[in-house]
């Protein structure tokens, strides 16, 4: 070990990362100090300039903005008339609790962007003539509201459009002010990364230009200036000299360093001493600081300008001129843009904000140079630290008004000191995780020097990978800005998450795969982790690690890119111990609990039946090692699989063996323990006896060494494929269809495999499995064969719906059904040949011939597939029909119908097979002044569900689930609620509050009669029902709360809530004009586009009305878009009391696709429910219209699709065993 390894090696506070740099560093000055002259490395520096472009040429690249309506937010009442759009309907607030009134439901009128007039806000809020404090707090007061508006934003889809004035720009601005709007430029780059889904565009310009902004908003950079016809916007220039003298005849003078009680203070003093600065002042807000001989140390907070101008007159007294000021001071504190409160804002922006402005104004004479440290974080943003990336805007552009007076350099992270030290940050290992790599701190100076020197005003000093960065931040990042800085063209980033989860996954126990994930985020933590780790194992707490806040949320994002789901910040910190985050996420995964990294095709959202597995021991092979031509046979059990087998296997280049049930296990001993039992061991073994001349005993002599040395399954596929010298070699084993792990070992194990989906008609199917008892294959005590079969063959058939959309290319997968291949085998075989690149041979359709392995392993017993199959000697067509001479004794469950009808049966299938339908019938109840449409599908006195919809719906909502209940054997009302549909809308004096709704309630529950029922709610309706069951305790069975939503937090001040209301119902309120009826029908399927057009016109239909002037409008009240007076009288907090207390049993289902609901919403909703109380499903907002079959079986507790055994063989019958 050399001398200086051996000294940096003692010091116990550097991290290897940190030591290599610094070796790096040192190695650097050595290899400079013979010439002289210290160098900095401009590949690490980069000009920020103006990129000007024409708007013509600009809006040529732009979108079209989405159809929709637009909800505009400013104080100015002739703003969304200046915007010019006269496409689309546009609705103007002027308040927050307005804005989010309009955005919390989701729903109708379908807001597609928000456009946010952030110049009218802060003139609102303030004067424009008021001081510079009182202007920086009514801008954090605006960022309090904005966090509030961006969350409702993003769960509900919708735009984000922000517009201000003067703050930044490339040219002479018109305001001398300090251009304080910059703030929300910088604010908005942190907030873009921590929403990933939103889309946020900030555009700067003057009120006369506002018919350009939705345009504008349309392209491809998300931050712009709008001056005079054309866009500007930053770019970073390479330098183009690879050296630079940093000390050319540069005289930094007197020197005053504000902050520089801090590391980088302390090391700028050091550099600019040697540099030949004449004197050096301190300023810092503590009473007190060591500093350097020669430096002196003045408390100050530059915050408040007298203390600063009494800095100033101090210094003059003693005779000293200032000619350089540094402005280093800053702080920053991490938190998310929704968990940061209004202190924690103005803790970060006070310093840079009022400080940087304050010593500009105070230090003003000509021959003052302001150095500025700004942060790279106001050009790329950062996860949170969105108020950080707003202060370092703001000096940014306050640079920008100086006329050359003010320098900023944008300085990347430095190596141990500056802002990624504070607060637990550790630059060299979080920020490198982003391609961003520290900075030794005595570059600093030098890019100072070299910067005065050149006279370049504004500079990027970071050694970066931008392709890295733009990959990390999932293609973020400006290409203005870093186009030039890029080789090629941006990469999206490569997505990992399946193949962890699924190897995660495949482990047979809990407890194997909590191992694996201890394993897993044990490396994880080492890797990142600046302490020295040999005394930590699992059992440490998070905090032991020494880990910050960055580098935990890129721990954070792996594993979220890693394991395919989305996990919080919360649900590390609550699980404090690497073992028992290991432990949650193995529930979680296999809970399936959550959505799949932002950015990720629609295949990652399929049913949940299907769990991403495979083996995480490494048995299953890298791409280049799996296993070459393999096809499957895919299919439910009496589908007609043993038949299509012995067909390809009469191809002399296809080897098709009985069914082996392989693909469940990634080794032989997993397999031969599974199987020794159940005869399932005998595919393998009739196979191996046919590639060994018939010899049984040489088949069990290598299958046993197989198990012995535990060989891996696929290795068994090459072993047959290569030793049968065919080209293709085909497994049919219908127990994968039930099996998702087995499924994803196809994918993970094979070379593209091809896979023929064999169908069979569900009543066919069903009769057979039924009438041969194979339920009682499988261990059941009952004799409800019907029931079994069907939850089979439905359960099979949607987990390769699901498999074949998540992870086949669909080239790759052929669908036959049974009855085509019976009545036309020759035509079909044709076909099945071209998929599988074969070319077809007539003994194919001879599937009864010799050498098919039809028979069993011993002479004389059963054989290993159907017993019945060589009870033929040809294909019989009439097999294709054959069901129909008998009948089920009840209709199929819906989602069979629907599953049936996308697989082409929906004519095959009888009416008797379908559900009846219920015909709605439609009564009215007096609610007090108010007439209610009821709508009843059965019965309606004493039913058995009450059906409640959401804000601006109605009843017709449920007709689906209402249908669903009817084929059950069971009833449902549902109301329109007040000022909905079809009912009355109440007095024009007030709105109506959550007492009117209860109460109406109240009236349709004692008009059917008070018998207790069920309470199915939506949305808002779960609201009422929540307080209508805390009401009536006595007359509520259940209650089922479909994707709730939340009341409003109390209001900060009621005054002026209740001013803005008597404003709101003393103005006039009317819908605009809809058009036709079809385009009513698309503003309902822009909410929900899953809708067919002929349901949308249907609902379009109940909700409209013609008016005298010929014009279709809404028939819901137009006041209710003021939705904040439904909450009045109990906020969210009194809500969630009640909930919790309630007697009845609630039971709340989610949308995992939903955005009506941030993760703490769902926490706060499902606080003391049991795990079975609280149900996720695919889906958005809408699911009792997205997915009515599915709430339906849950609602009845319809075991439907519940996990089952495997099934041994598609036609095997009970005599088998």
């Amino acid at each position: 070990m050399s001398t200086m390894d051996s000294v940096l090696s003692s010091v116990e506070s550097f991290s290897r990362p940190q030591l290599l740099e610094t070796v790096r560093r040192i190695q650097r000055r050595l290899a400079t100090s013979s010439s002289g002259a210290d160098a900095v490395t401009l590949g690490d520096c980069h000009e920020i300039v103006w990129e000007t472009q024409a708007v013509d040429s600009y809006l040529q690249g732009c979108s079209v903005p989405r159809n929709g309506a637009l909800l505009c937010w400013s104080t100015w009442a002739e703003f969304s008339s200046a915007l010019a759009v006269d496409a689309q309907p546009t609705y103007q607030v002027s308040s927050v609790d307005e804005a989010l009134a309009l955005l919390e439901e989701g729903q109708a009128p379908a807001f597609t962007a928000l456009v946010v007039d952030l110049f009218s806000l802060v003139h609102s809020k303030v004067d424009p003539g008021a001081v510079l404090m009182d202007r920086l707090k009514a801008v954090v007061a605006i960022l309090a509201e904005l966090k509030h508006v961006l969350s409702a934003a993003d769960r509900n889809g919708v735009d984000i459009v922000l517009r201000t004035a003067d703050a930044l720009g490339p040219v002479s601005l018109s305001d001398p002010r300090p251009p304080l709007a910059a703030v929300f430029h910088g604010w908005v780059l942190g907030a873009a990364i921590e929403c990933p889904r939103l889309r946020i565009t900030t555009v700067d310009m003057d009120v006369s230009d506002l018919h350009v902004l939705l345009a504008l908003s349309g392209g491809a950079e998300r931050q712009l200036v709008y001056r005079n016809g054309a866009v500007h916007f930053r770019m970073l220039r390479p330098v183009a000299e690879q050296f630079l003298d940093s000390g050319h005849g540069q005289s930094w003078g007197n020197c005053l360093i504000v902050g520089g009680a801090g590391e980088v203070g302390k090391h700028l003093s050091a550099e600019l001493t040697r540099q030949g600065a004449t004197r050096i002042w301190h300023v810092g807000r503590r009473p007190s600081a060591q500093v350097e001989e020669g430096i002196t140390y003045l408390s100050v907070d530059v915050r408040e300008p007298e203390q600063v101008l009494s800095l100033k007159l101090h210094l003059e007294q003693q005779g000293a001129r200032i000619e350089s000021v540094f402005h280093l001071a800053g702080t920053v504190k991490q938190s998310s843009i929704f968990d940061a409160s209004e202190e924690d804002d103005w803790l970060v922006l006070a310093p840079k904000v009022l400080g940087g402005a304050t010593l500009l104004e105070i230090f003003d004479d000509v021959a003052t140079n302001h150095y500025a440290l700004s942060s790279i974080t106001s050009l790329v943003g950062t996860h949170g630290a969105a108020s950080y990336c707003a202060a370092n805007a703001f000096l940014d552009h306050l640079a920008d008004r100086c006329n050359g007076r003010m320098h900023t350099i944008n300085s990347g992270p430095l190596l141990g000191v500056g802002m990624a030290s504070m607060s637990g940050f550790s630059a060299s290992s979080g920020w490198e995780g982003l391609g961003v790599h520290p900075l030794e701190v005595e570059a600093l100076a030098d890019c100072l020097g070299a910067l005065a020197s050149r006279s370049i005003r504004h500079w990027l000093h970071a050694r970066v990978d931008w392709a890295q960065l733009q990959a990390r931040l999932d293609g973020k990042l400006s290409q203005a800005l870093v186009g030039q800085l890029l080789k090629a063209p941006m990469q999206r980033p490569e997505v990992r998450g399946l193949a962890v989860s699924e190897r995660l996954l495949a482990l047979e126990s809990d407890e194997a795969r909590e191992h694996a994930l201890q394993d897993y985020l044990l490396g994880l933590f080492r890797a990142a982790a600046t302490v020295a780790t040999e005394s930590l194992d699992v059992s440490a707490s998070i905090e032991a690690w020494g880990l910050d806040s960055l580098v935990l949320m890129e721990i954070l994002k792996t594993v979220r890119m890693d394991l395919g789901l989305i996990i919080y910040p919360r649900e590390m910190y609550t699980h404090s111990t690497l073992s028992q985050f290991a432990h949650y996420l193995a529930g979680q995964l296999r809970a399936g609990n959550d959505e799949p990294l932002a950015g990720g095709d629609s295949r990652q959202r399929h049913e949940d039946y299907l769990s991403p597995l495979a083996d995480l021991a490494g048995v299953v092979q890298d791409v280049a090692d799996r296993v070459p031509g393999v096809a499957f046979i895919l299919s439910s059990p009496r589908s007609g699989s043993t038949l299509l087998r012995a067909m390809l296997q009469g191809h002399d280049q296809v080897f098709a063996p009985p069914e082996l049930h392989l693909l469940g296990y990634t080794s032989l001993a997993q397999w031969h323990e599974a199987t020794k039992e159940n005869y399932f061991d005998q595919g393998l073994q009739r196979a191996l006896m046919e590639l060994h001349e018939g010899s049984l005993d040489e088949a069990v002599s290598l299958l046993g060494q197989w198990v012995d040395q535990d060989i891996a399954v696929a290795e068994v596929y090459r072993f047959m494929r290569e030793r049968s010298g065919c080209g293709l070699l085909v497994d049919k084993s219908p127990s994968y269809a039930s099996n998702p792990k087995a499924l994803l070992q196809a994918e993970l194990a094979f070379d593209k495999p091809r896979y023929i989906h064999l169908v069979r008609n569900p009543l066919a199917m069903i009769e057979s499995f039924s009438r041969m008892r194979m339920h009682k294959l499988l261990g059941q005590q009952d004799n409800d064969g019907i029931s079994t079969a069907e939850r089979i063959w439905l359960e099979g058939n949607l987990n390769l719906e699901a498999f074949f959309a998540r992870h086949v290319e669909a080239e790759r997968v052929l669908r036959v059904d049974y009855e085509t291949l019976v009545r036309d085998p020759e035509t079909t075989l044709r076909g099945i040949c071209a998929f599988l690149d074969i070319e077809f041979q007539p003994s194919m359709t001879m599937p009864y011939g010799v050498g098919r392995m039809n028979d069993g392993v011993r002479e004389g017993s059963l054989a290993i597939e159907d017993p019945n199959f060589l009870k033929r000697d040809r294909v019989d067509a009439s097999l294709a029909d054959a069901w129909r001479h008998r009948s089920l004794d009840r209709p199929l469950w819906p989602q069979t119908v629907a599953l049936a009808g996308r697989l082409g049966y929906d004519e095959a299938l009888p009416a008797s097979a379908k559900r009846d339908e219920a015909a709605r019938q439609t009564l009215n109840v007096q609610a007090g002044e108010v007439s209610l449409s009821v709508s009843a599908w059965g019965r309606y006195e004493h039913p058995d569900y009450l059906c409640l919809h959401g804000l601006l719906d109605q009843a017709t909502v449920w007709d689906d689930i209402a249908q669903n209940l009817y084929a059950s054997g069971r009833s449902c009302i549902a109301p329109d609620i007040r000022g909905h549909g079809l009912s009355g809308h109440g007095s024009p004096q007030r709105l109506p509050a959550l007492l009117d709704y209860v109460m109406d309630t109240d009236a349709v529950h004692r008009a059917s009669g008070t018998q207790p029922l069920e309470l199915v709610a939506h949305s808002f309706g779960a609201v009422i029902a929540v307080a209508y069951a805390a009401a009536f305790p006595e007359r509520v069975k259940k209650l089922w709360l479909i994707e709730p939503v939340l009341l409003a937090e109390k209001r900060h001040d009621p005054r002026l809530f209740y001013r803005e209301m008597v404003q709101f119902l003393a103005a006039p309120h009317e819908h605009l004009p809809l058009g036709s009826l079809q385009q009513a029908a698309e503003r309902i399927r822009a909410v929900s586009s899953f809708l067919t057009q002929d349901r949308a016109c249907e609902l379009a239909e109940r909700m409209t009305t013609v008016g005298d002037d010929g014009e279709r409008r809404w028939t819901w009240d137009p006041r209710l878009r003021f939705r904040a007076g439904l909450g009045l009288g109990l906020d969210r907090d009194t809500y969630l009391q009640i909930l919790h207390a309630l007697e009845v049993d609630v039971h709340i289902v989610f949308g995992r696709d939903s955005r009506s609901n941030r993760r703490k919403d769902i926490e706060l909703q499902a606080q003391g429910l049991d795990d079975d109380c609280v149900t996720f499903i695919d889906g958005g907002h809408n699911l009792h219209l997205q997915h009515p079959d599915e709430v339906t079986r849950i609602i009845t507790r319809n075991p439907g699709i519940s996990p089952i055994q495997e099934v041994r063989d598609d036609e095997h019958s009970e005599t088998t065993a």
